[in-house]
């Protein structure tokens, strides 16, 4: 009887696992493989998701309880492996992949023309690069190299024009939408700004500053930082005006982003070879996962829709 119950258990763990996994985010009741199950949920509100109390029994006898927290929707990251001209997309939460192709990007470049979904939409003697288009779909930032001195500019869909935000910027990270109206910019990896028509702002100050990247509600920044000598991957909590230092990694991590969801980062292990090993990992530096997945280049990002 003994050994039964601890195979029951052993059995019950793995179904456990399977059942977090794959299970609709739902409260269910059921059975499967000679198991009743009970699926309770506890909704989250930040980030918005749910936690999963799984029970697990056969009869009277109770197996195991196991807690899982799930997104409501999926989470998918692009990439181009390396070595490949074809992208695909794997599920961050649980198994899965897709064979897609490029990116659609509503905002491109191409030497001296600025793109709206192909459309060229303004066109300069200097060299434009790097464009990216606020949450709103209203503007697109982008740099200007003009006679050795890179500029910042914002071209808007109402108006159809493009001033200049920003003169001698020193760094070619490119720019991203902070707010609807303000960007964030690194100035000589050194600091990190915030810019509008109005001026600019210093909002962290450190050493090796590089890839910033804002979270979809703007309260936190990621970004690079050689403070530890090598590049690990900071959190600044805007709210707070508090920075803290997510990973301590020998090889070092290039190129953050945020999830849709604003609570897990994706990023890149330092090349090796040509291609970037990926990874996620929690705002507050818990949960890191390996994506098994190599990337070339810079080419990946998270999914913009669903599945």
């Amino acid at each position: 009887m003994y050994y039964r119950r601890q195979i029951s258990a052993v059995r019950g763990a793995l179904l456990g696992q399977d059942l977090l996994n794959r299970l609709p985010v739902v409260a269910a009741r059921g059975e499967v493989e000679n198991f009743t199950y009970s699926l309770d949920l506890e909704p989250t509100q930040q980030p918005v998701g749910a936690w999963l109390h799984l029970t697990l029994s056969q009869g009277r006898i109770l197996i195991l309880k196991q807690s899982r927290w799930r997104p409501l929707q999926k989470r998918w990251v692009c990439f181009q492996p390396f070595g490949s001209e074809e992208w695909k997309q794997i599920e961050v939460d649980g198994p899965g992949e897709l064979t897609m192709t490029g990116p659609v990007e509503m905002a491109s470049s191409d030497g001296h023309a600025l793109f709206w979904k192909g459309k060229t939409v303004y066109q300069s003697d200097s060299w434009l690069s790097q464009p990216q288009v606020n949450p709103a779909g209203t503007k697109v930032a982008f740099l200007a190299m003009a006679g050795g001195e890179v500029e910042v500019w914002v071209w808007e869909l109402a108006s159809g024009r493009a001033t200049c935000w920003q003169r001698g910027l020193q760094g070619s990270d490119p720019p991203c939408w902070l707010t609807q109206d303000s960007l964030l910019v690194c100035q000589a990896g050194r600091q990190l700004l915030s810019l509008s028509p109005k001026g600019q702002q210093v909002l962290y100050e450190g050493p090796g500053l590089s890839a910033p990247a804002v979270s979809a509600d703007g309260s936190q920044i990621a970004f690079i930082s050689s403070a530890n000598e090598t590049n690990d991957i900071f959190v600044l909590d805007r709210p707070a005006r508090k920075v803290k230092n997510i990973t301590q990694s020998e090889d070092g991590e290039i190129r953050p982003l945020w999830s849709p969801q604003g609570d897990r980062i994706l990023f890149g292990v330092a090349p090796v070879a040509g291609g970037s090993q990926l990874g996620c990992i929690n705002a507050d530096g818990s949960g890191r996962q390996d994506l098994h997945a190599v990337a070339s280049g810079n080419h990946w990002h998270w999914a913009a829709s669903d599945h």
